[in-house]
């Protein structure tokens, strides 16, 4: 079977609504993180890179549809935008 090929200039598709909150979140997490360790030495293990992706993905479990909605609703701007762009290409 052959690889596609694709073509680097091409648009490139948006990040689902999950995504767009990690991307929006990790730096506040991660933040929140050193805090915690510093009052907690020895906690290194809590600052890991997979028990934030784990800690983004409940926080995104418990947010409400309501809060939701606005992750949503960029997700949707980005597709409207991401299919301008294609039909432009």
């Amino acid at each position: 079977k052959r690889p596609k090929v694709v073509d680097p200039n091409a648009p490139r598709r948006p990040a689902n609504a999950f995504m767009l909150f990690c991307d929006m979140q990790r730096d506040k997490l991660k933040e929140e993180r050193k805090e915690l360790q510093k009052s907690m030495p020895g906690s290194e293990q809590e600052v890991a890179l997979s028990n934030i992706t784990k800690a983004l993905g409940q926080r995104w479990r418990s947010l409400s549809d309501v809060e939701r909605k606005m992750y949503q609703d960029l997700f949707k701007e980005q597709v409207k935008q991401y299919d301008r762009e294609l039909s432009d290409y």
